[in-house]
Protein backbone atom coordinates (compact mmCIF):
# COMPACT_ATOMS: atom_id res chain seq x y z
CA UNK A 1 0.00 0.00 0.00
CA UNK A 2 1.43 3.35 -1.08
CA UNK A 3 0.73 6.36 1.14
CA UNK A 4 0.06 9.61 -0.75
CA UNK A 5 0.83 12.95 0.97
CA UNK A 6 -2.14 15.03 1.93
CA UNK A 7 -2.63 18.03 -0.48
CA UNK A 8 -2.27 20.46 2.45
CA UNK A 9 1.16 18.98 3.20
CA UNK A 10 2.22 19.59 -0.40
CA UNK A 11 1.14 23.26 -0.14
CA UNK A 12 3.04 23.75 3.13
CA UNK A 13 6.15 22.10 1.68
CA UNK A 14 6.08 24.38 -1.41
CA UNK A 15 5.63 27.46 0.81
CA UNK A 16 8.62 26.48 2.94
CA UNK A 17 10.73 25.99 -0.17
CA UNK A 18 9.70 29.44 -1.44
CA UNK A 19 10.60 31.07 1.87
CA UNK A 20 14.01 29.34 1.84
CA UNK A 21 14.71 30.59 -1.70
CA UNK A 22 13.64 34.14 -0.73
CA UNK A 23 15.89 34.16 2.33
CA UNK A 24 18.85 32.89 0.30
CA UNK A 25 18.34 35.57 -2.36
CA UNK A 26 17.89 38.29 0.27
CA UNK A 27 21.26 37.46 1.83
CA UNK A 28 22.95 38.25 -1.47
CA UNK A 29 21.37 41.72 -1.75
CA UNK A 30 22.46 44.71 0.38
CA UNK A 31 20.19 45.26 3.36
CA UNK A 32 20.48 49.05 3.27
CA UNK A 33 21.37 51.58 0.62
CA UNK A 34 23.52 54.65 1.31
CA UNK A 35 21.44 57.80 1.94
CA UNK A 36 20.93 59.92 -1.14
CA UNK A 37 22.34 63.44 -1.41
CA UNK A 38 19.92 66.32 -0.69
CA UNK A 39 18.19 67.73 -3.76
CA UNK A 40 20.16 70.57 -5.38
CA UNK A 41 17.40 73.12 -4.73
CA UNK A 42 17.42 72.17 -1.03
CA UNK A 43 21.15 71.69 -0.51
CA UNK A 44 22.73 74.50 1.54
CA UNK A 45 26.06 72.73 2.09
CA UNK A 46 29.13 74.89 1.52
CA UNK A 47 30.96 77.98 2.74
CA UNK A 48 28.98 81.23 2.74
CA UNK A 49 29.89 84.93 3.16
CA UNK A 50 27.58 87.75 4.25
CA UNK A 51 26.66 90.06 1.35
CA UNK A 52 26.56 93.52 2.90
CA UNK A 53 28.52 96.09 4.92
CA UNK A 54 31.20 94.44 7.03
CA UNK A 55 29.95 96.07 10.23
CA UNK A 56 26.49 94.49 9.74
CA UNK A 57 27.81 90.94 9.34
CA UNK A 58 27.94 90.00 13.06
CA UNK A 59 24.28 90.94 13.50
CA UNK A 60 22.98 88.99 10.49
CA UNK A 61 21.14 85.67 11.03
CA UNK A 62 24.23 83.45 10.52
CA UNK A 63 27.03 85.95 11.14
CA UNK A 64 29.72 87.29 8.81
CA UNK A 65 30.49 83.89 7.33
CA UNK A 66 29.59 80.29 8.04
CA UNK A 67 30.04 76.73 6.92
CA UNK A 68 26.97 74.56 6.35
CA UNK A 69 26.92 70.77 6.25
CA UNK A 70 23.75 68.91 5.39
CA UNK A 71 22.33 65.40 5.35
CA UNK A 72 18.87 64.09 4.53
CA UNK A 73 17.82 64.71 8.14
CA UNK A 74 19.59 67.86 9.39
CA UNK A 75 21.39 71.12 8.59
CA UNK A 76 24.42 72.11 10.71
CA UNK A 77 25.67 75.72 10.77
CA UNK A 78 29.18 76.59 12.00
CA UNK A 79 29.16 80.37 12.25
CA UNK A 80 32.29 82.55 12.16
CA UNK A 81 31.78 86.15 13.29
CA UNK A 82 34.44 88.76 12.56
CA UNK A 83 34.02 91.82 14.71
CA UNK A 84 36.47 94.67 15.32
CA UNK A 85 36.02 96.69 18.49
CA UNK A 86 37.49 100.22 18.66
CA UNK A 87 39.81 99.74 15.63
CA UNK A 88 41.61 103.06 16.27
CA UNK A 89 42.10 102.57 20.00
CA UNK A 90 44.54 100.59 22.13
CA UNK A 91 41.85 98.07 23.09
CA UNK A 92 41.13 96.96 19.53
CA UNK A 93 39.96 93.35 19.34
CA UNK A 94 39.11 91.20 16.34
CA UNK A 95 37.54 87.79 16.81
CA UNK A 96 37.11 85.12 14.16
CA UNK A 97 36.34 82.01 16.17
CA UNK A 98 33.64 79.48 15.24
CA UNK A 99 30.55 79.58 17.38
CA UNK A 100 28.91 76.51 18.85
CA UNK A 101 27.42 74.56 15.92
CA UNK A 102 23.69 75.01 15.39
CA UNK A 103 21.95 71.79 14.37
CA UNK A 104 18.50 72.03 12.79
CA UNK A 105 16.84 68.62 12.48
CA UNK A 106 14.25 68.58 9.72
CA UNK A 107 10.60 68.15 10.70
CA UNK A 108 11.52 68.02 14.39
CA UNK A 109 11.51 70.06 17.59
CA UNK A 110 14.41 70.96 19.90
CA UNK A 111 14.11 72.36 23.44
CA UNK A 112 16.74 74.03 25.59
CA UNK A 113 16.82 75.61 29.05
CA UNK A 114 19.40 78.03 30.44
CA UNK A 115 20.85 78.67 33.89
CA UNK A 116 19.98 82.19 35.06
CA UNK A 117 21.98 84.43 37.37
CA UNK A 118 20.24 86.59 40.03
CA UNK A 119 18.81 89.82 38.51
CA UNK A 120 21.33 92.66 38.39
CA UNK A 121 19.80 95.84 39.87
CA UNK A 122 22.74 97.98 38.74
CA UNK A 123 23.08 100.07 35.56
CA UNK A 124 22.73 98.36 32.19
CA UNK A 125 23.54 99.29 28.61
CA UNK A 126 20.54 100.95 26.90
CA UNK A 127 17.11 100.35 28.43
CA UNK A 128 17.88 96.91 29.85
CA UNK A 129 19.08 93.38 29.30
CA UNK A 130 17.30 90.18 28.29
CA UNK A 131 18.49 86.73 29.37
CA UNK A 132 16.96 83.58 27.81
CA UNK A 133 15.22 81.15 30.16
CA UNK A 134 14.16 78.53 27.63
CA UNK A 135 13.69 78.13 23.92
CA UNK A 136 11.92 75.72 21.59
CA UNK A 137 12.89 75.53 17.92
CA UNK A 138 10.88 73.82 15.19
CA UNK A 139 12.31 73.16 11.72
CA UNK A 140 10.49 71.97 8.62
CA UNK A 141 10.40 72.14 4.83
CA UNK A 142 7.80 74.05 2.83
CA UNK A 143 8.64 73.28 -0.77
CA UNK A 144 12.29 74.29 -1.26
CA UNK A 145 12.18 76.70 1.69
CA UNK A 146 13.49 75.65 5.11
CA UNK A 147 11.43 77.19 7.93
CA UNK A 148 13.18 77.62 11.31
CA UNK A 149 10.97 79.09 14.04
CA UNK A 150 12.16 79.67 17.61
CA UNK A 151 10.01 80.65 20.60
CA UNK A 152 12.07 82.06 23.47
CA UNK A 153 11.10 82.89 27.04
CA UNK A 154 13.40 85.54 28.52
CA UNK A 155 13.87 87.49 31.73
CA UNK A 156 14.24 91.19 31.01
CA UNK A 157 15.78 93.62 33.49
CA UNK A 158 15.14 97.36 33.07
CA UNK A 159 16.20 99.18 36.28
CA UNK A 160 14.71 102.54 35.24
CA UNK A 161 11.24 101.13 34.58
CA UNK A 162 8.40 99.65 36.64
CA UNK A 163 8.36 96.70 36.88
CA UNK A 164 12.14 96.46 36.68
CA UNK A 165 12.14 92.69 36.04
CA UNK A 166 9.59 90.94 33.84
CA UNK A 167 9.24 87.94 31.52
CA UNK A 168 8.77 88.00 27.75
CA UNK A 169 7.87 85.40 25.11
CA UNK A 170 9.24 86.20 21.66
CA UNK A 171 9.22 84.44 18.28
CA UNK A 172 11.90 84.45 15.59
CA UNK A 173 11.07 82.99 12.16
CA UNK A 174 13.76 82.29 9.54
CA UNK A 175 13.02 81.22 5.97
CA UNK A 176 16.13 79.88 4.21
CA UNK A 177 16.25 79.28 0.46
CA UNK A 178 18.61 79.25 -2.51
CA UNK A 179 18.34 81.98 -5.12
CA UNK A 180 20.26 80.70 -8.08
CA UNK A 181 23.13 78.32 -7.43
CA UNK A 182 25.45 80.55 -5.43
CA UNK A 183 23.24 82.85 -3.38
CA UNK A 184 21.32 82.11 -0.21
CA UNK A 185 18.42 84.23 1.00
CA UNK A 186 17.47 84.31 4.69
CA UNK A 187 14.20 86.11 5.42
CA UNK A 188 13.66 86.93 9.08
CA UNK A 189 10.60 88.08 11.02
CA UNK A 190 10.78 88.79 14.75
CA UNK A 191 7.70 89.17 16.92
CA UNK A 192 8.44 90.59 20.37
CA UNK A 193 6.15 90.80 23.37
CA UNK A 194 5.06 94.32 24.33
CA UNK A 195 6.84 95.78 27.36
CA UNK A 196 4.72 96.41 30.49
CA UNK A 197 4.76 100.21 30.19
CA UNK A 198 3.64 102.81 27.66
CA UNK A 199 5.77 103.31 24.53
CA UNK A 200 5.64 106.53 22.50
CA UNK A 201 5.44 105.03 19.02
CA UNK A 202 4.50 101.85 17.19
CA UNK A 203 7.10 100.02 15.12
CA UNK A 204 5.38 97.89 12.45
CA UNK A 205 6.47 94.32 11.82
CA UNK A 206 8.85 94.05 8.89
CA UNK A 207 10.73 91.04 7.60
CA UNK A 208 14.42 91.51 6.83
CA UNK A 209 16.12 89.94 3.81
CA UNK A 210 19.76 88.88 4.12
CA UNK A 211 21.87 87.45 1.31
CA UNK A 212 24.92 85.21 1.60
CA UNK A 213 27.22 84.40 -1.33
CA UNK A 214 28.93 81.07 -1.82
CA UNK A 215 32.64 81.51 -1.09
CA UNK A 216 34.69 81.76 -4.29
CA UNK A 217 31.65 81.86 -6.59
CA UNK A 218 31.68 84.25 -9.55
CA UNK A 219 28.11 83.72 -10.77
CA UNK A 220 25.98 85.58 -8.21
CA UNK A 221 22.67 85.70 -10.05
CA UNK A 222 20.10 87.27 -7.73
CA UNK A 223 17.29 84.97 -8.84
CA UNK A 224 16.46 81.92 -10.89
CA UNK A 225 15.23 83.03 -14.31
CA UNK A 226 11.61 81.95 -14.38
CA UNK A 227 9.09 82.90 -17.10
CA UNK A 228 7.51 85.44 -14.72
CA UNK A 229 10.88 87.07 -13.98
CA UNK A 230 11.70 87.17 -17.70
CA UNK A 231 8.37 88.91 -18.40
CA UNK A 232 9.01 91.45 -15.61
CA UNK A 233 12.49 92.12 -16.98
CA UNK A 234 11.10 92.80 -20.45
CA UNK A 235 8.46 95.20 -19.06
CA UNK A 236 11.05 97.00 -16.93
CA UNK A 237 13.30 97.43 -19.99
CA UNK A 238 10.32 98.98 -21.79
CA UNK A 239 9.92 101.56 -19.01
CA UNK A 240 7.29 99.91 -16.81
CA UNK A 241 8.12 101.28 -13.35
CA UNK A 242 5.89 98.80 -11.49
CA UNK A 243 7.68 95.87 -13.13
CA UNK A 244 11.04 97.38 -12.23
CA UNK A 245 9.96 97.71 -8.60
CA UNK A 246 8.77 94.09 -8.58
CA UNK A 247 12.20 92.99 -9.85
CA UNK A 248 13.95 95.13 -7.24
CA UNK A 249 11.98 93.42 -4.46
CA UNK A 250 13.22 90.02 -5.67
CA UNK A 251 16.89 91.04 -5.22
Amino acid sequence: MTLMPHPRHLVIASMCAAVAVFCMSSDAAPLRQAPAEPEASRNFAGKWIFDGPEEDGPWSPFGSRFTATQTQTALTINEFTTFTYDPDGPASLTTSEPSKPQVFTFNAEARQTFQLQPPNPGPTFGMGTAEPISTVTRTGWEGDHLIITSHTVSRTTAPTQTPAVFETRDSDRLVVSLVGRNRMLVERLRMDDPVPWAVDRYIPLEATRTFYNREGATDLSAWIETPRVAALRAKAAAGDGAAGFALLRRQ
